[in-house]
């Protein structure tokens, strides 16, 4: 929970403990592109080691797997204007619930 106690974080409440949206925005969506970094980069040289592949088969097979850059540059366009939205934000509740309907 981000804020304690939960309705807190769409009313304000003075003695609220809350932590801080954007610091946790970033932090996952960090994390998420760590990932997808991993898992794209991860089988380049576990496929080049192949010695029943010929050197052809391998590079296609390496283009093949680096379709899934797609799913890191839109973790990272989402990483981007996430961070736009919520910076500019006068209802973070709404807009971050927009960036998860996106996700």
């Amino acid at each position: 929970m981000r804020c304690i106690p939960i309705y807190a974080a769409w009313e304000h409440i003075k003695d609220a403990r809350c932590s801080n949206p954007l610091a946790s925005f970033i932090f996952e969506r960090s994390i998420a592109v760590i990932t997808d970094l991993i898992i794209l980069l991860v089988p380049i040289p576990l496929i080049w080691r192949l010695q029943a592949l010929q050197p052809r088969k391998k590079i296609q097979a390496i283009l093949m797997l680096s379709a899934g850059g797609i799913a890191t540059l839109v973790t990272i366009v989402r990483l981007c204007w996430g961070l736009v939205r919520i910076l500019f934000s006068s209802d973070w509740t709404f807009d971050y619930s927009i960036i998860n309907i996106t996700a």
